[in-house]
C-alpha cells in the first residue's frame, strides 16, 4: 500500500511539474514566432541527438552488464537494456532520482539476481557515473568560469552532494568494519523503537553490507573492468552532454564550438542534480536560460529549451515508459 501510495505522489508531482514546467518556458513568449522557430529547426541535425540519448541508455546497461558479469550473472541485451530503462524512467519521476535504482534491483530480482550483487553492480555504475559527471564540471568550470558565475553555488552543492554519496558508499564497500559497526548502529535503533526482530533484522542488514562489500573489492581487483566502466561512462556523458550542441546547429547556429557547449552542459547537469525534483525539471529549463542566453539570439532561447529538453528528457521518458509498459503487459499476457 506505501508502495502504491509513494508511486503515486511521484506521478502525481510529474504530471504537475510537466505543465509548470512549459508555462514558464513559455511565459510571455510570441507563440507565432515561437511556431516559426521551431518550424526553422533543420530536421537532419535531430538524428545525431536522438541517437546521443540512445548511446546514452545502452551505455547504462553495457556497464550493468560488465558488473553483474563479474559477479557470475551475465544478462542478454533485453535484460540489460530493460535494466537500464528502469534506470532512467524511475529516476525521472522521483525526487532527486531515489527510484531509479530500487527499481533496477526489483527487476534484477525478478531475474534472479541475488540483491547483494544487484546492488553492488548498480553502486559501481554509479560511482563511476559521479566520478566522471563531476569530473566533467569541474573541468568546464575551469575553462569557462566567467560564463558560469551565476551557478556556482548550486555547483558547489551539487558537487559536494555527488562527492558525499560517493565517499558513503566507498566506505560501505571497503571499509572492513563499516557492516558490523552498522549492525550495532541498526540494532540500537531498532530497539529503541522496539520493533520486534531488531537482533535478526541488524544481523540480516550487516550480512547484506559484507556481500555488497565482497562485491564491491571483486570488482576492485579487476583492474580491467574499471577501465571498461570508466571509458564507457565518459562516452555515455559525452553523449548525453553533446545534444544541446545539435540542437544549437538544428537551428542554424555556428559561432559556439562543441568544447564550449559541452562544458555548459557539463556544469548544469551537475549543478541542479543538487535539487530534490523529478527529472530536475524546472531547474534545468532554468539554468539552460541562465547559462545559454549569450549563445542564441532571443527568438531562439525558448525552441532551443523545448527541443533540447524534448530530446534529452521528455522522448526518452516516453520512450522507457513505454517499452516498460509493454513489459509488464507481456508478462501479464503470459501469466494470464
Amino acid at each position: 500500500m506505501k508502495r502504491k501510495l509513494s508511486l503515486i505522489l511521484n506521478r502525481g508531482g510529474l504530471f504537475l511539474l510537466v505543465p509548470l514546467t512549459l508555462w514558464l518556458v513559455l511565459r510571455g513568449a510570441d507563440l507565432a514566432r515561437l511556431s516559426a522557430a521551431l518550424r526553422s529547426f533543420r530536421a537532419v541535425w535531430l538524428l545525431p541527438a536522438v541517437l546521443c540519448m540512445a548511446l546514452f541508455v545502452v551505455c547504462e546497461g553495457c556497464n550493468i552488464d560488465r558488473c553483474l558479469r563479474l559477479a557470475g550473472h551475465p544478462t542478454t541485451w533485453p535484460e540489460r537494456l530493460k535494466y537500464a530503462c528502469a534506470g532512467f524512467f524511475y529516476s525521472s519521476i522521483t525526487p532527486s532520482a531515489s527510484g531509479g535504482q530500487p527499481m533496477q534491483l526489483f527487476y534484477m530480482h525478478g531475474d534472479r539476481v541475488p540483491l547483494p550483487d544487484g546492488a553492488a553492480a548498480l553502486a559501481a555504475v554509479l560511482m563511476n557515473y559521479q566520478i566522471v559527471t563531476v569530473a566533467c564540471s569541474v573541468l568546464g568550470l575551469a575553462l569557462r568560469y566567467r560564463a558560469m558565475r551565476g551557478m556556482l553555488g548550486w555547483l558547489a552543492l551539487g558537487v559536494a552532494l555527488n562527492l558525499g554519496l560517493l565517499g558513503a558508499m566507498l566506505a560501505a564497500a571497503l571499509a572492513p568494519g563499516f557492516p558490523r559497526g552498522a549492525e550495532r548502529f541498526l540494532r540500537r535503533l531498532l530497539r529503541l523503537f522496539r520493533l520486534r526482530r531488531a537482533d535478526q533484522t541488524a544481523a540480516k542488514a550487516a550480512d547484506g553490507l559484507t556481500q555488497f562489500g565482497d562485491g564491491m573489492r571483486r570488482l576492485a581487483r579487476s583492474r580491467r573492468t574499471i577501465l571498461r566502466l570508466l571509458l564507457t561512462t565518459s562516452v555515455q556523458i559525452l553523449a548525453l552532454h553533446s545534444i544541446p550542441f545539435f540542437v544549437y546547429r538544428g537551428f542554424g547556429l555556428t559561432h559556439a564550438g562543441w568544447p564550449e557547449i559541452f562544458c555548459l552542459q557539463s556544469v548544469l547537469y551537475v549543478s541542479v542534480s543538487a535539487l530534490p525534483l523529478p527529472g530536475a525539471m524546472g531547474a534545468t529549463e532554468g539554468g539552460f536560460w541562465l547559462l545559454f542566453r549569450t549563445m542564441y539570439p532571443a527568438a531562439l532561447l525558448r525552441p532551443a529549451i523545448l527541443v533540447t529538453r524534448g530530446v534529452s528528457f521528455y522522448l526518452p521518458l516516453l520512450a522507457t515508459g513505454l517499452a516498460l509498459a509493454a513489459l509488464h503487459l507481456k508478462k501479464r499476457t503470459a501469466a494470464g
